[in-house]
């Protein structure tokens, strides 16, 4: 299973590739250097292994495509994603129609979410991670009561 956490730098070639980070040259090697890009619900891009990417849009594929909330959030998903590569020098292209979605510059940050990547543009990065306080915070703070009920109780969620 692949598992990541914690936060990385790397940086945009002129070819718009980025350096998979040699900490994490054993989980692309379990991924065969093989994933999948596409955005993501903030403004950044979010990268899944292939076998992640198949239980996502195994689960997308469930989702009922006659309801308009349903068909939407099947549409942003699939329409961006892109298969991609890490080549033999340990790097990732990142379609420029993601660049642009990311505003991607030189500078970037691959955040580990536990079985898939997000790739940010730092600054984008630290406004975002200001606002998780404020925003919906209700919801925010029932969540993370809610996960820390369930780790008191010895439940795996």
């Amino acid at each position: 299973m692949f598992i990541t956490e914690g936060t990385f730098s790397s940086s945009l070639d002129s070819g718009g590739r980025f350096q998979f980070p040699a900490s994490l040259r054993q989980l692309s090697a379990q991924a065969e250097g093989r994933f999948v890009m596409n955005m993501g619900l903030e403004k950044c891009i979010t990268l899944y292994p292939m076998d992640e990417w198949q239980l996502y849009r195994q689960q997308l594929s469930q989702l009922n495509v006659f309801r308009p909330d349903q068909r939407a959030l099947v549409r942003f998903f699939l329409s961006s994603a892109t298969e991609v590569k890490v080549d033999s020098k340990n790097r990732i292209l990142i379609p420029k129609h993601l660049v642009q979605y990311a505003s991607l510059e030189k500078d970037l940050l691959i955040v580990g979410m536990m079985h898939f990547f997000e790739i940010w543009n730092p600054t984008l990065y630290a406004e975002d991670m200001l606002q998780i306080p404020t925003r919906e915070s209700a919801a925010v703070y029932d969540l993370a009561e809610r996960i820390h009920t369930d780790l008191r109780k010895g439940g795996d969620r």
